[in-house]
């Protein structure tokens, strides 16, 4: 409780930041603050192999009304122009790409990596619609091999109709089984409880393929 006149103080950071001790804030953002010896640089303290945890849910934003997951007066509170508040967002969306980039060529992760509109719910379309669809997974290259994708089947699998099912495991099959760079067992551990349900509902497990 900070009173009824002075707001509770929040840390922003500035990604326009210059440098401190030659190296800019970006640079520390990045390197030190982000890629540490507790997330892709992390090594298993009883072996000292490396082992990397993921920078798990980047959800923070940085628009025109200012910085989300935070309360709505910040502009207010800093006095921030519209120049000023171009050029924090320019900032730090820089950061998140340049972020985006060493990350993924270190082969690390975090969630917003991932593409959550892999399901188009084929039952909704019309005939013509759910060929399209299939058709354009149906080749050697589909757009979807570019970027991870997250196929969820509701509450586990629980309650979930056959046909439902059926529904919900197409496009992962196609998008995923037959994936050269990975096995199928390999699938399986990556999609977590999919072949446990697809073998419960009578259906063909990864493994089996």
């Amino acid at each position: 409780d900070c009173g009824e006149v002075n707001p509770c103080g929040e840390y922003i950071f500035d990604h326009r930041g210059g440098a401190v001790e030659g190296r800019t804030f970006r640079e520390w953002f990045i390197s030190e603050y982000m890629i540490t010896n507790e997330t892709l640089l992390h090594r298993n303290p009883g072996t000292g192999r490396p082992q990397p945890i993921g920078l798990g849910w980047l959800d923070d934003e940085m628009d025109m009304r200012g910085p989300s997951e935070e309360d709505s007066h910040y502009i207010e509170d800093t006095g921030a122009s519209s120049e000023s508040m171009k050029s924090q967002v320019a900032a730090y969306r820089q950061s998140m790409r340049e972020l985006t980039q060493k990350v993924v060529a270190m082969g690390g992760f975090y969630w917003q990596l991932m593409d959550g509109g892999g399901m188009k719910t084929l039952s909704k379309m019309n005939k013509e619609q759910c060929q399209q669809t299939l058709r354009a997974l149906c080749v050697p290259k589909p757009a979807t091999w570019n970027k991870m994708q997250l196929y969820n089947i509701p509450n586990g699998g629980e309650g979930v109709s056959p046909a439902a099912f059926t529904e919900y495991t197409a496009e992962f099959l196609l998008n995923v089984a037959l994936m050269p760079f990975w096995g199928t067992h390999g699938v399986a551990a990556r999609m977590g409880s999919t072949p446990v349900h697809a073998q419960k509902n009578g259906m063909r497990t990864l493994e089996s393929l």
